[in-house]
């Protein structure tokens, strides 16, 4: 999100390793969803290393919408190897276009509506109601996620535990990014997350490089990672870069 695929952190990793390096991430995923993908599309093409890019700002939250998902905890077993979605692409993209017609026809409808949503919205006052909400739940998101992790963190050690038993058997390197929120850079302070989570992922991912971001990205401003310095976006181009200048130094490649 907010730069082009050449500029992001994946891509210039690949150009300055000269290797090759396949993005798996999709908007909206968690955990649990990491190694669903891995399993299915990743495991097959044999990697030296995986990353695993932890956001402490949303990804317990996906998580705890996840776990009673039965088609997704059949991957917590190590028995499991994937529902084989890469011998289906066909039937796959069919689906997809379905899906993808429905969109657009309820976008059109939706284009009809705008100018009564418009009167209606200016007439509840639903944009401030909307700001006054998000404002709330950014200020108390980092109590909820504390209570989701210690609610969840039994089947985030399973999620981490099979990624390490793939690790061993298939003998890949395993690389844990933690990636902080901009309400914790450069303030001083840290997510109520960071002590428990960081003992899970030592003790039952046992990852070759253990790498919080928040420790790097303090030395630097908002301005200089996000756009136009606006927190709770995604990073924008030199934010890219100083992480993936940052990465390629610290794990080995």
């Amino acid at each position: 999100m907010c730069v082009k695929r050449i500029h992001n952190t994946s891509s210039l990793l690949s150009k300055k390793t000269k290797k090759n390096i396949i993005n798996f991430s999709i908007s909206g995923s968690g955990p649990l969803d990491y190694l669903g993908i891995f399993k299915e599309y990743g495991q097959n093409l044999n990697p030296d290393s995986v990353y695993i890019f932890f956001y402490e700002k949303n990804d317990l939250r996906d998580l705890d919408e996840r776990i009673t998902n039965l088609h997704l905890n059949e991957y917590l077993d190590k028995d499991f190897y994937n529902y084989g979605y890469t011998n289906n692409v066909f039937d796959i993209d069919n689906q997809l276009k379905k899906q993808f017609d429905i969109y657009l026809n309820q976008e059109s409808v939706i284009e009809k509506k705008s100018f009564f949503n418009n009167v209606f919205n200016f007439l509840t006052l639903i944009k401030l109601r909307i700001f006054i909400q998000n404002f709330y739940i950014g200020f108390n998101w980092d109590n909820k996620n504390y209570e989701l992790l210690k609610k969840n963190k039994e089947i985030l050690r399973k999620i981490f535990a099979e990624f390490k038993h793939l690790s061993k058997k298939n003998n890949f390197k395993i690389n844990f990014i933690y990636v902080p929120s901009a309400n914790f850079i450069g303030k001083n302070k840290q997510s109520k997350i960071k002590d428990l989570l960081f003992s899970i992922v030592k003790k039952d991912l046992e990852p070759d490089n253990f790498i919080d971001l928040e420790v790097y990205l303090d030395n630097f401003k908002l301005d200089e990672l996000y756009p136009f310095g606006l927190k709770n976006r995604h990073f924008n181009t030199n934010g890219h870069k100083l992480i993936s200048e940052y990465l390629f130094y610290q794990t080995k490649f």
